[in-house]
């Protein structure tokens, strides 16, 4: 084959969506686990190992990218050794081998590939890479055109009623939070959210004082300005643009939607810490789930996650409940183990063969 022949960044993106599929799968499967063991523990724990699984499952791919980059070998569409390890297996195949590093076994898979698959490789690789990058462009246009009409129904939001606004500055200042916030309202929205750009708001329906009474109001408007508190709007951002660039793996989706539910479970506990009125809180959640839906959106608000798990944590015997230090310390220490393996499985490729005629051609 003539050099140049394979184009090194489609095979790549082909590699890297192959190996996120057990990648990613792997991640959700420890993250279950950790959730399983943090069951009893704050939200605020859960929400963390959720956080680091969506972070592992977006550095894999771009370690995965800048590693065979480096070492894609253009003429025949395969990677090149990484790393060399004498007595490699050379019959084709999936060979999975323990590497010690020290007193820690670290698992490596080797696949090698014979001239035939090797050929079929080279043919699917640039097709799952072109739909990867045509989903993505798609998704990126869409999350764009909702960002801008949220943007747009922002502005066309009316300033919320005096009371409301004056109850806002009311419960901020029992939240100790220290920045001005904006209140609007809109009946565009079911129930209050934070939305917005560096500036987020908060937005009420436009029946919202004749709607809830004055403490289920007073507490649904806390847990919007603990969502402020804590930065929510910002992160919520940032994983619609990871949802975006890994769209296609259901793993990913699942991490995703737990962070969600979590999410609206830490801005539960800020509020009711800072406002001890836990049963107010639960009151209005049970108003919200009679009358609203939750979906995932760009804004986040009172009626996201489920509401009846987040009443009956508001009503439990115990709450706040405590983060569980060792526990959480445990589970991120084994969703951190998930980027080692993920790296490991696939840096030590066999010593890549000359000659195409060989019997096996090996990969990665």
């Amino acid at each position: 084959m003539n050099a140049g022949a394979h184009d090194p960044l489609l095979h790549t993106l082909g590699w890297v969506v192959v190996h996120l599929v057990w990648q990613a799968s792997m991640v959700a499967a420890v993250l279950w686990g950790a959730n399983r063991l943090l069951r009893h523990a704050s939200a605020r724990s859960r929400h963390a190992c959720a956080w680091l699984a969506l972070i592992i499952c977006t550095a894999l791919p771009l370690i995965i990218a800048t590693r065979f980059l480096n070492h894609f070998d253009n003429q025949r569409g395969v990677v090149q050794a990484v790393v060399t390890v004498p007595k490699e297996p050379q019959t084709p195949g999936m060979h999975v081998m323990l590497r010690w590093r020290g007193p820690v076994p670290v698992p490596r898979v080797t696949v090698i590939l014979t001239v035939e698959q090797t050929q079929v490789a080279l043919n699917i690789f640039p097709v799952l890479a072109g739909v990867w990058m045509i989903g993505a462009m798609l998704l990126l246009w869409r999350f764009r055109r909702g960002w801008s009409l949220l943007l747009r129904r922002l502005d066309k939001a009316v300033i919320a009623s005096p009371g409301t606004r004056q109850m806002v500055a009311a419960v901020a200042n029992s939240m100790q939070c220290g920045q001005a916030i904006e209140c609007r309202q809109s009946d565009m929205v079911e129930a209050p959210v934070v939305a917005g750009g560096w500036q987020p708001m908060i937005v009420v329906p436009a029946d919202f004082d004749a709607a809830f009474p004055e403490e289920e109001r007073h507490m649904l408007l806390a847990h919007e300005i603990a969502h402020l508190i804590r930065r929510d709007p910002w992160w919520n951002a940032l994983q619609f643009l990871i949802e975006t660039f890994l769209f296609w793996h259901p793993a990913v989706l699942w991490i995703s939607r737990c962070i969600r539910h979590e999410r609206e479970l830490c801005a539960d506990e800020l509020a009711v810490c800072r406002i001890d009125d836990r049963r107010g809180l639960a009151q209005a959640l049970g108003h919200l789930a009679e009358s609203s839906s939750s979906r995932a959106c760009l804004a986040v608000g009172a009626n996201s996650g489920s509401l009846l798990r987040r009443v009956q944590v508001l009503l439990g015997d115990v709450f706040p409940l405590r983060l569980q230090g060792a526990r959480l310390t445990l589970a991120l220490v084994a969703l951190s183990i998930t980027i080692r393996l993920g790296f490991e499985a696939h840096a030590g490729s066999v010593p890549a063969s000359d000659n195409l005629i060989q019997p096996t051609s090996p990969s990665i």
